[in-house]
């Protein structure tokens, strides 16, 4: 036995025959923090890691100039380990 076509059905003969749902789809406007407001404390606070690798790395680099970055960023992370501002290497008193 032969199938019919498929027909198509208009977006709008589909969306009158379907029943209106009560939760409707909008859309949200984006809300975007003023550079004051950012800077009022917006920003996250880093991590004892993330200050001694931004203090450390610089000074690193000028001692070994021609050192890759990505091996001098290994080397100051291995430095990490032993830190004094590393808070696992805390000495309990």
């Amino acid at each position: 036995m032969p199938r019919a076509p498929a027909t198509k059905k208009s977006s709008t003969a589909a969306a009158a025959a379907a029943p209106s749902s009560p939760k409707a789809k909008t859309t949200k406007a984006k809300v975007t923090k003023s550079p004051a407001a950012k800077a009022a404390g917006g920003a996250k606070k880093q991590s004892p890691y993330n200050i001694f690798m931004k203090n450390e790395l610089p000074k690193f680099k000028a001692k070994n100039p021609t050192m890759e970055h990505k091996e001098a960023f290994r080397q100051v992370a291995f430095l990490w380990k032993t830190a004094k501002e590393n808070p696992k290497n805390a000495t309990a008193a």
